[in-house]
């Protein structure tokens, strides 16, 4: 039996599963290194190990000057071909052309009120090398290959099309693919294959020149150079050996499903053909068709070898099964000899190519039908799509800005330069605004900022610290309203005033001390303290218990940079019943709630001896003294309720400091 048919549940049909899916095939390690060996030979010497090579491989006899088909050769071929070939060739490229043309991108622009305009401009490469395989020593010229990687480099507006295909033994090329050539506009024509030739189209030789783009198939030699000269150049793909995959309900006929798989597995020993059927009759007839029509072959050995060695049929389910197996497979020729083929296309998702009908071999696409027949395999369907006009094409975006435009623009462009620390960016756009005053509110801010700690005399945040704060302060501007983090009439000044200058005046009375920090929420104390907290030794741990907030403390410390900024995600909802919890339901307060889970996150993630700062208004301040006075405060050591005389501040803050020690919290106010 040439292929035993399984279940998709037996163990064998799971197995052979598995070995489709699980395809892909990488050059072998000792392919990669003779074809690395030959790119450089070609790199250093150019034609001369063109020609040695092509001596050795093809034609002993040819020489440097017969590189290059020459002009002779060309009006000689059309000598040797006939009318009925040269009506198939012009339909061909007809319906090939017609196909194409529908693929071209335009360039195109948008254009808004402010003077920006932006677009996207579609350009050819100007260049395209077109490898055609030599086909059993010429004997069997790849005509579909010309077309199928010329006509669309062509409708592109490729200005340079080379094409290159391996000569016969004594040096010529089939006047079919010659004629193919010049039929599509293609006249420079040399005599080179495998990875020399691939490698003079990448580095170009005395008489072959370098190309922006190399397309067509080879063997696994080509394929392996390709792999190598791509990303110093485009290639169309990396592809396997040739594939189908037929689904096939009670409808299909055997004798057309055996055809096809042997019209795939005649290409090569390594080609692929399957079958998924819902049918286990039309399994077995299918092998007495394939040994009824191998013998017939002219290339029966071929695929016969295929057939045995890779071939697969394998019994579904049923059509959902054998839909869901074809699109995990991504197969590069996908035919759905079924008795409804376009109800099974929308589920479609992976294929290279759709056949769909019992009348639509894959022949057609591979010939005449117009679509690309380079098509992905191995798998990479699933990402990859045939050739087209597109492999040619190459798009720059279009980018022109007014002076509006640019004011309108600058604060989104600096805040986002500042986040990825790329000041010169920021001030690329600064400098064009600077000669009418149009820099921005960060500058502004900075101004503002030096003077604020001027006028209270506190010390001037070094370089490093003011544009920390500066790049804050923007983030915080975009940010503040959308979460409240003040009120939403307020304005920049006030929020300056709020989310600093207490927050500056508190670090630096700790200057130059070694403390670990706590604080909750992100009220006032919370930028001066991410700012600060770049000073050696110091490390700030922030509780912050709503759903907004915690996304953007965490984005503000990964754009600041800050490796020492932990943020502990305690979210007030899950926590919201810590004082009745703590037997303080008689307390309402929201103050003395928030502190109860300050204290609580103290005892729970700070040690002993570490320093806790939690920063509020007057108003949590008078709340927490209401709360000292109840019956429930012993559950807290409250000792040394010291107040701190801070320079005068534009905004009443409290800065409670909370000392942990091994027999309980303490605290001190610090009221400004």
């Amino acid at each position: 039996m040439l292929i035993e048919p399984f279940t998709t549940r037996s163990r064998e049909g799971r197995k052979s599963l598995e070995n489709l899916l699980n395809r892909f095939q990488p050059a072998e390690s000792d392919c990669h290194d003779l074809v690395a060996d030959i790119i450089a030979q070609v790199k250093n010497r150019g034609d001369e190990a063109v020609v040695e090579y092509t001596r050795k491989f093809d034609a002993p006899d040819l020489a440097v000057e017969e590189l290059q088909v020459s002009t002779e050769e060309l009006k000689e071929a059309f000598t040797f071909v006939d009318d009925a070939f040269m009506a198939t060739l012009n339909k061909a490229i007809e319906r090939i052309q017609l196909f194409h043309e529908r693929e071209m991108e335009d360039s195109w622009m948008q254009t808004r009120d402010n003077g920006t305009i932006v677009g996207r401009l579609v350009r050819p490469v100007d260049s395209a090398g077109l490898y055609v395989p030599g086909g059993q020593g010429g004997a069997t010229p790849l005509v579909s290959s010309v077309l199928m990687n010329a006509i669309p480099a062509g409708i592109a507006g490729v200005g340079h099309r080379v094409m290159l295909t391996p000569p016969n033994r004594e040096g010529r090329i089939s006047p079919h693919l010659l004629v193919a050539a010049q039929e599509i506009g293609i006249v420079d024509i040399f005599k080179a294959g495998s990875a020399w030739g691939i490698a003079a189209l990448a580095h170009g030789t005395k008489t072959i020149p370098a190309v922006d783009v190399i397309v067509g198939p080879g063997n696994q030699f080509v394929t392996e150079a390709k792999s190598q000269v791509s990303g110093m150049l485009r290639i169309d793909m990396i592809a396997g050996p040739s594939e189908v995959l037929i689904v096939a309900d009670k409808s299909a006929v055997a004798a057309h499903v055996a055809a096809d798989m042997l019209a795939q597995a005649e290409h090569d020993p390594m080609a692929l053909a399957v079958v998924v059927t819902t049918e286990e009759e039309l399994a077995a007839d299918i092998l007495g068709e394939l040994d009824r029509q191998l013998v017939q072959l002219s290339r029966a050995d071929i695929a016969r070898q295929a057939l045995g060695d890779r071939g697969v049929i394998l019994i579904a389910e049923d059509m959902e099964e054998a839909v869901g197996i074809a699109n995990d497979i991504a197969i590069e020729h996908l035919e759905l000899m079924v008795d409804e083929p376009w109800g099974l296309l929308p589920q479609i998702r992976h294929a290279g190519a759709i056949f769909l009908g019992h009348n639509t071999p894959e022949a057609a696409g591979d010939y005449l039908a117009g679509p690309n027949h380079v098509l992905p395999t191995m798998g990479t369907a699933k990402f990859s799509s045939a050739l087209g006009i597109e492999t040619f094409l190459k798009k720059s975006s279009i980018i022109s800005y007014s002076r509006q435009a640019l004011k309108e623009d600058a604060d989104h462009i600096r805040l986002l330069a500042g986040l990825e620390g790329l000041t010169a960016h920021a001030a690329s756009v600064t400098e064009r605004l600077k000669d009418r005053g149009e820099v921005g509110t960060a500058f502004d801010f900075k101004k503002d900022l030096l003077t604020a700690c001027a006028n209270l005399g506190l010390a001037e945040p070094d370089t490093e610290a003011l544009d920390r704060l500066a790049v804050y302060f923007r983030e915080l501007q975009h940010w503040s309203r959308r979460i409240n983090l003040v009120a939403k009439k307020a304005t920049d000044r006030e929020i300056l005033e709020k989310h600093f200058l207490d927050s500056m005046t508190l670090m630096d009375m700790l200057k130059g001390k070694e403390l670990h920090l706590l604080d909750i929420g992100t009220g006032a104390g919370f930028p001066g303290l991410v700012c600060k907290a770049v000073q050696p030794g110091m490390q700030l741990t922030l509780v912050e218990p709503r759903q907004k907030r915690v996304a953007f403390l965490s984005h503000i410390c990964r754009s600041l940079q800050l490796e020492n900024v932990s943020i502990l995600d305690c979210r007030i909802e899950d926590h919201v019943r810590i004082p009745n919890t703590c037997r303080f339901s008689h307390v309402t307060s929201r103050a003395v709630s928030e502190l109860k889970l300050f204290l609580e996150m103290s005892r729970r993630f700070m040690k002993p001896g570490v320093q806790v700062i939690c920063m509020k208004g007057p108003k949590w301040q008078e709340e927490l003294r209401t709360y000292e006075k109840s019956a429930a405060a012993e559950l807290f050591r409250l000792d040394d309720h010291r107040e701190y005389l801070l320079p005068e501040s534009r905004v009443e803050r409290h800065l409670l400091l909370f000392q942990t020690a091994p027999e309980g919290i303490g605290f001190q106010t610090c009221q400004g």
